[in-house]
């Protein structure tokens, strides 16, 4: 059969391509050997983890439509018709920091990082660091950092099970985490993960000058008394010995959006720094996931909904790294297998981001398991079925108690509501 293949970004993918070839080899990917058509965005999805671009059969499948005039106006398809920003390509230095310690071995370590970062946090209240704080807490943002360094998963795990999560500053130390494990997959520098993670962590401060009902508001679509935090924040923070520049320049712009939509100066595209933009997407993910109000959506879901934001809210080469370096199925996520039990993701394959390793925690009948049991999705025997996730569970569906899980696992104590039936 004849084929006229052309080269094709993932970002770019549409539905109808036909994808006959990627670059790098089938084998080291899930997907079938003889090509397949893009039917949905899951199919782009699961490509992005894994290829920066494929070859689609332009006989067989759609051919790829031409990129639009950088000051042409967008079409409906990626949001609501703003102009896509010219902006300069940014340098990414992938696998800068390869794994150097097991998830398990590492857990201790960050845990102590974690746990210090936490309740310096929980000091603040109502009131922002001051000078004799700002010390303490660069302490603890230096130690997190080598924790993520060593292993992203570590923290990542501790960040989706801890508990008063919903509090301010829990929040902040939540995103922070994104923050750092997308800034170590872009390559950023021990200091400039360092700035990344204050900033991220003080972005919010303003908050705390804000009534408890407008603090306590959709964040995403926020009125005018709220987007007046990020210029209380600089005020408070104005002053304070310790704070790097650079940090600021997070806690000024994480707000600030792609296409000039966002706040509180309408930067558009690079007049927004480039941790400013990091930021930006790791606290609006985390958002989606811990809404302030209602009940989250899961990480797929989440990913899915930045997708359709890229050249919109966020520069679409940020967006498409993002997606790469948190995985569809990140750490801490809840998911149903082919074989009808569910389980958490609990470490990640750095290579084979859809198989990963997976605590299982629910039989296939939706009971508790009695013993809990680990499956690595990437190294199964050639003669048994392949055991795949089927689908993301939603947050809340189950009654399961991560803490609880996190003891029985890590700590070998088989608590009883985690045997019970």
């Amino acid at each position: 059969m004849r084929r006229e293949e052309v080269k094709v970004e993932v970002a770019d993918l549409q539905v109808g391509m036909y994808v006959s070839r990627l670059d790098r080899p089938w084998i080291e990917t899930p997907f079938p050997l003889q090509g397949f058509f893009i039917r949905s965005f899951r199919d782009v999805q699961n490509l992005l983890p894994y290829c920066q671009h494929v070859y689609v059969d332009v006989i067989r499948g759609k051919p790829p439509v031409p990129r639009e005039d950088p000051l042409a106006p967008r079409s409906s398809e990626r949001g609501n018709g703003s102009a896509s920003v010219p902006v300069r390509p940014l340098k990414i230095r992938r696998d800068v920091y390869p794994d150097t310690q097991p998830m398990r071995r590492e857990l201790r370590q960050a845990q102590r990082a974690h746990r210090r970062l936490v309740r310096l946090l929980s000091r603040w209240g109502d009131t922002p660091p001051g000078d004799e704080q700002i010390p303490q807490i660069q302490k603890a943002v230096e130690e997190v950092v080598e924790s993520v360094v060593r292993n992203p998963d570590a923290l990542l795990w501790l960040a989706r099970i801890q508990r008063h999560s919903d509090t301010l500053f829990g929040a902040s130390a939540r995103s922070a985490v994104w923050a750092l494990v997308f800034g170590r997959h872009l390559g950023l520098s021990p200091q400039a993960l360092e700035a990344l993670s204050l900033g991220v962590l003080l972005a919010d401060v303003g908050m705390t000058a804000l009534p408890g009902s407008v603090r306590h508001s959709n964040i995403i679509i926020p009125d005018a008394e709220l987007r007046s935090h990020v210029a209380l924040g600089l005020e408070r923070l104005e002053g304070v010995e310790g704070i790097d520049s650079v940090a600021l320049s997070v806690v000024a712009a994480h707000h600030e959006r792609f296409d000039g939509s966002g706040y509180p100066k309408g930067l558009r595209g690079d007049e927004i720094s480039y941790l400013a933009k990091v930021a930006g997407i790791a606290m609006y993910f985390d958002e989606l996931l811990n809404p302030v109000r209602g009940r989250g959506i899961t990480s797929s879901q989440a990913m899915e909904q930045l997708y359709r934001e890229r050249d919109r809210l966020f520069q679409e080469q940020l967006v498409s790294e993002f997606i790469q370096a948190i995985g569809i199925y990140p750490v801490g996520s809840l998911v149903e297998l082919n074989t009808g039990e569910i389980g958490m993701v609990l470490e990640q394959d750095r290579e084979h981001r859809l198989q990963p390793t997976i605590l299982l925690l629910f039989d296939s009948g939706g009971g508790r398991r009695r013993r809990l049991t680990t499956v690595n999705l990437h190294e199964q025997r050639n003669d048994e079925t392949p055991v795949q996730i089927q689908r993301a569970v939603e947050p809340g569906t189950l009654d399961i108690d991560l803490q609880a899980v996190h003891d029985a696992w890590f700590g070998r104590r088989w608590f009883r509501r985690l045997a019970a039936a």
